[in-house]
């Protein structure tokens, strides 16, 4: 079976909550304003922005493959890393880095069901100013 075949494109943040410090899962966090990760996030998340990350910055288009290889590097995600995204806007932008990560072949790439940031959630768990540890750089192939 493919990876895409065993990853629930959807979690919750109960989930999340038993989940996320185990070994080859990645939080990220998506956001237009990075200023919203700054003030706090789930505990071991990365922070990308929309805008920086996951846009060519010449070319209005997707992000190259090789600066989406840095950007995962930089966020400690490897081939073997699930990805589970959330963020600002009711997860717009974490949904189009789903699209781009299936799109440059990580299949193991799911969002938070939830569509508030954990710091305004009713059901808030505890969040952290600091980034996470980086890896060596992600080499993913185009479909």
């Amino acid at each position: 079976m493919s990876s895409q075949t065993q990853t629930k494109a959807l979690v919750t943040t109960d989930w999340i909550a038993e989940h996320a410090k185990d070994s080859g899962l990645r939080l990220v966090e998506v956001d237009v304003d990075p200023s919203v990760y700054e003030k706090g996030h789930i505990e071991g998340a990365a922070g990308w922005n929309w805008k920086r990350d996951l846009q060519d910055q010449v070319a209005r288009d997707i992000a190259p493959k090789e600066a989406l290889a840095q950007l995962l590097g930089r966020s400690g995600i490897t081939p073997e890393t699930t990805i589970v995204l959330y963020g600002d806007n009711n997860n717009w932008f974490a949904a189009y880095a789903y699209w781009a990560l299936k799109y440059y072949g990580h299949d193991k790439v799911q969002m938070r069901r939830a569509i508030q940031r954990p710091a305004t959630s009713s059901r808030a768990r505890p969040t952290r100013r600091s980034a996470p540890t980086a890896t060596t750089f992600w080499t993913g192939s185009a479909r």
